[in-house]
């Protein structure tokens, strides 16, 4: 095949040495060698495409949408490039959802996103996560008794289109442990490619012999809808009679295992929402001059959202998740409109100890109540 080698340069010394048995001049600007020349060029290029090609057919070589269709063939599919997510404060009023606003050169558009009020940058990719927590937000239409806006705290990272290297290694994986036959990488997959998950944690066994059971987080890391876990449970395993299992002293129905969806014949599935854990923040703080309580409350309440998103959506899937009351205090702490807070008074839910969220479960931010000494 081809070699570096074989480029413009080589082809002109095979013609070199052709016309020297010819006995030809072959001396720099002689008729035989004016004339070789554009062949000896098409020959190489002919021969350097012809490389890329055999490249772009070989899966270990492959790249760009070549690796992409490649992948698609045995289901791994290339992870698309993502838009940032930002908690907002507001000063004045709550614009509308579909508000637009612009921070340096970055535009977002005000979204409720699971129920959360955060700012969805419009392009996608990582350059909007470099912004600065607390950067004044621009509105792109001017809204009456609007005050103030301020970018709070990143939610969810945006992420770059998956590199070559990254899909090509998740390729290689699969072929080694295959996503297939209902093992627990192939049921995550299965459930974590319906719009609204985010992240599916899967419980083997849970039910006793050929049982699975798929705890459902939303992308925001909260509880998800009873439409979106029946559309799951719809695609992976129907119920139409049920199976139903005691656990616990709780009957819970799986589904019917007749291999009617993407599981195998004899699988009973159960798809859940993982079970919301409503915390309440109590504090007392110091305020700055110039701000009121209830915007400070306002800041709290998108920095401990995004506090608990992160934790919900990268703790492993074994073992439980802590919310750490130290973490909360750095929160309040860094709020613009706080001086500082009574380290006595912070509470989660009436403790002053860390929180421990069972890995079927997920912490909720139910109501920040800051006590405010002026």
């Amino acid at each position: 095949m081809f070699t570096e080698e074989m480029d413009e340069e080589f082809w002109s010394d095979l013609a070199e040495d052709m016309g020297e048995k010819l006995g030809v001049d072959v001396r720099e600007g002689s008729v035989f060698m004016d004339m070789q020349m554009g062949h000896c060029m098409r020959v190489a290029k002919f021969y350097g495409d012809l490389s890329l090609l055999h490249d772009m057919m070989m899966p270990d070589t492959a790249v760009g949408e070549f690796l992409t269709e490649y992948a698609a063939q045995d289901n791994v599919y290339r992870i698309a490039a993502t838009s940032s997510c930002w908690s907002v404060q507001f000063e004045g009023i709550t614009p509308e959802t579909g508000t637009e606003f612009m921070c340096e050169d970055t535009y977002f558009t005000l979204s409720n996103v699971d129920g959360i009020l955060c700012l969805v940058a419009n392009e996608p990719g990582e350059e909007s996560n470099a912004l600065l927590p607390g950067s004044d937000l621009i509105p792109v239409d001017n809204i009456d008794d609007l005050e103030s806006a301020t970018l709070g705290e990143l939610i969810i990272p945006g992420m770059a289109e998956e590199s070559d290297e990254s899909l090509l290694a998740r390729w290689q994986a699969s072929k080694i442990n295959p996503e297939a036959n209902s093992n627990v990488p192939q049921m995550k997959l299965l459930c974590e490619q319906h719009e609204g998950i985010g992240r599916a944690k899967i419980l083997s066994l849970w039910g006793g012999e050929n049982t699975v059971k798929a705890v459902l987080l939303s992308k925001m890391g909260q509880n998800v809808s009873d439409e979106v876990v029946a559309a799951v449970q719809q695609y992976i395993d129907p119920i139409e009679k049920g199976y139903d299992v005691v656990v616990d002293g709780k009957v819970y129905t799986f589904g019917d295992g007749l291999g009617e969806g993407a599981a195998n014949i004899g699988l009973h599935f159960l798809a859940a929402s993982a079970e919301a854990v409503y915390l309440t923040i109590t504090a007392t703080v110091d305020l700055r001059e110039g701000y009121t309580r209830e915007q400070v409350i306002n800041a709290a309440r998108g920095q401990i959202t995004a506090y608990l998103t992160r934790i919900a959506l990268e703790a492993p899937d074994k073992g439980s998740t802590t919310v750490r009351i130290s973490n909360i205090g750095s929160i309040i702490t860094a709020l613009p409109g706080v001086l500082d807070y009574d380290y006595d008074s912070l509470t989660i839910n009436g403790s002053g100890g860390n929180i421990e969220i069972d890995r079927e479960s997920v912490a909720v931010l139910a109501e920040v109540v800051l006590n405010a000494d002026t």
